[in-house]
């Protein structure tokens, strides 16, 4: 039998995993496909991962030596992998027994695809199954591009002739965007098809990379880059490259999704603001912005009002309505002493939900407290709403007067302009370069952070805020804020040159 099967490879790339790795060689060499190769990739491990590997001799074809990462490592091992059908599996992950069989029929039963993947457990650092997952049916190459799919890459095999035509050993891959560039590269040459079935054990565990919130602001930058590439080659096809706004907003959903399933609310608030600049799913983005909002009324209730008007506003900056909102945005604002603005919001609530009980107590409350008769209802609050014309002709002032060496007037007019709109974002900036300049560095950073929650992507404030950050040897608060920009702006050279002076 063994002569009339393809040779099947499988890989796996290691580093410091003595605590797992025996589990997943275990399983590879259980396999009940009699032609297997085994490829270990190890990233020149230290804690007794390498004794373990060779206690199994010649049953692993075994390679240690310091590598830039596990993405060096992946590329590595695939290109010494010599079988016609080729799999992996990941020092934490497990195949079942037989998933070398089902890649080899249902290859067999597919010739004209060039890769197949199938459904997986996911399991806990000790192996136990915490749910069974289905991989994307049917796989669809423009919704990957776009990350509104992901193939689990534990359950899938590849053609190796197909890898070879698209450059598998001669490419220089991208080491920074995980197997992003890999799939889109072969999805565009070749099909691709999900066959139902589970096929492997993926690990979900803290110590795992996918658990990680550095690990994708990282894959983010590598990602664009291998877009812009991609949607810029004359070859890319004109339907496909009309797709680059929703591809890069997709990254970025998917980015926000992946760490509201980690808890990490701020990080996916700064993912949804970059999505929103391009053109994201609305189904999606709307999802994930009410549940962003349900943070922010937790913040609320905890009584982080500020904090929770900063979940809010991404309702406002995306023109959504979402029930019980504005209701929630009047409590904060009144909270805050804005009392204008959360009367508007109290009205709004009431014009869709007349008999919202909540809206017209707070109403209701604030009217007496303010004496001031309400008019009538406002349909929706506009962005920039909250912005007089007397604002910006303010802070033009205020700059004047900083051209005429008048700091001390500007100051007063930067806080006037501040008192009539707390959300004008460039008088933050510059009350912040002021106070800088007086060496009152504390109030400086609370002004540029103020002006970033506004504006996330002003360049002027982001340099501004680094510097202060660095003063006050916060380097790793300055890291995330120049690495915050460059996913929307990975070329420009002044910021990525903070970034490496930062330390990274």
């Amino acid at each position: 039998m063994q002569d009339q099967t393809p040779f099947v490879s499988i890989f796996t790339i290691c580093k410091n995993s003595a605590y797992t790795i025996r589990r997943c060689i275990e399983s590879v060499l259980a396999q009940d496909y009699p032609n297997i190769e085994y490829i270990v990739q190890d990233g020149a491990s230290t804690d007794g991962t390498i004794e373990i590997l060779k206690e199994y001799g010649d049953r692993i074809k075994l390679v240690s030596e310091p590598d830039s990462g596990a993405a060096e490592g992946f590329f590595r091992a695939l290109k010494r992998c010599t079988g016609d059908i080729i799999g992996s599996c990941l020092s934490d992950e497990e195949l079942l027994p037989h998933a070398a069989t089902w890649a080899f029929q249902n290859l067999s039963k597919y010739p004209e695809v060039a890769a197949i993947y199938g459904d997986c457990y996911k399991v806990d650092i000790e192996g136990n199954i915490l749910s069974a997952d289905k991989g994307p049916d049917p796989f669809d190459f423009a919704r990957y591009l776009c990350h509104e799919i992901v193939p689990p890459f534990c359950s899938s095999f590849f053609r190796r002739f197909c890898l070879q035509a698209i450059g598998l050993k001669e490419k220089e891959w991208a080491t920074d965007c995980g197997e992003f560039e890999f799939w889109v590269r072969l999805g565009i040459k070749f099909p691709i098809r999900h066959v139902p079935g589970l096929v492997s054990k993926f690990g979900v565990h803290p110590g795992s990379n996918t658990q990680k919130p550095s690990t994708y602001i990282g894959l983010t930058q590598g990602r664009i880059r291998v877009m812009d590439s991609f949607f810029n080659d004359p070859e890319t096809p004109e339907s496909i490259r009309a797709l680059k706004p929703r591809a890069i907003a997709g990254m970025y959903l998917w980015v926000a999704e992946t760490f509201i399933g980690l808890n990490a609310m701020p990080e996916a608030k700064v993912q949804v603001q970059n999505a929103l600049q391009y053109q994201p799913d609305p189904k999606r983005l709307t999802n994930l912005i009410s549940m962003l909002c349900n943070y922010g009324a937790k913040l609320l209730k905890d009584g982080s009002a500020e904090d929770a008007l900063d979940y809010f506003d991404l309702a406002t900056t995306a023109n959504l309505v979402i029930p019980n909102l504005n209701h929630a945005c009047a409590v904060a604002l009144a909270k805050l002493g804005r009392m204008d603005e959360a009367i508007k919001a109290a009205e709004i609530e009431l014009a869709s939900q007349p008999e919202h009980a909540g809206a017209k107590q707070v109403l209701n409350e604030l009217l007496k407290r303010t004496q001031v008769t309400s008019t009538k209802p406002i349909t929706r609050i506009i962005k920039d709403g909250r912005l007089t014309e007397k604002a910006p002709a303010l802070n033009e002032e205020g700059e004047e007067l900083c051209k005429k060496g008048d700091l001390e007037g500007a100051l007063t007019i930067f806080k006037k302009v501040i008192e009539i709109d707390p959300n004008f974002a460039v008088s933050h900036n510059n009350l912040g370069v002021l106070f800088w300049q007086t060496g009152e560095t504390q109030k400086a950073l609370k002004h540029f952070t103020k002006a970033l929650k506004i504006d996330p992507n002003d360049r002027d404030t982001i340099l501004n805020c680094g510097e202060v950050l660095k003063s006050l040897e916060k380097m790793e608060d300055a890291k995330r804020l120049y690495s915050s920009y460059l996913q929307n702006n990975p070329s420009d050279e002044e910021i990525s040159r903070m970034l490496q002076e930062s330390g990274v």
